[in-house]
């Protein structure tokens, strides 16, 4: 399964899917340091993944990890932000 998202990986540089699925796969293996590693590359291809950047917030809380922390809520928070404002509007256009 890894090879074939590893290719995938190649021919979709911009994707986001195949390093969400291989950190997956590395989590449930025990292998936290490359399911870190894909995580934040999926995470960087696709910053509006909310629950995504709540996840790496949380889990570097938990080792006290405290400024990468910071630096994913941070993320989290200004996505966030960024989505209330779009709904804020589209709620208004579809007002008139």
């Amino acid at each position: 399964a890894l090879h074939v998202l590893n290719e995938s990986a190649k021919d979709n540089p911009l994707s986001d899917v195949p390093w969400n699925a291989m950190s997956s796969i590395f989590f449930q293996s025990k292998d936290t340091a490359s399911g870190l590693i894909a995580l934040e590359t999926a995470a960087r291809l696709n910053p509006d993944n909310f629950n995504r950047l709540a996840n790496l917030a949380n889990y570097y809380n938990s080792k006290g990890n405290v400024s990468k922390a910071a630096y994913y809520k941070s993320l989290y928070d200004q996505k966030v932000a960024e989505y209330q404002e779009k709904q804020k509007l589209l709620g208004k256009e579809n007002k008139r």
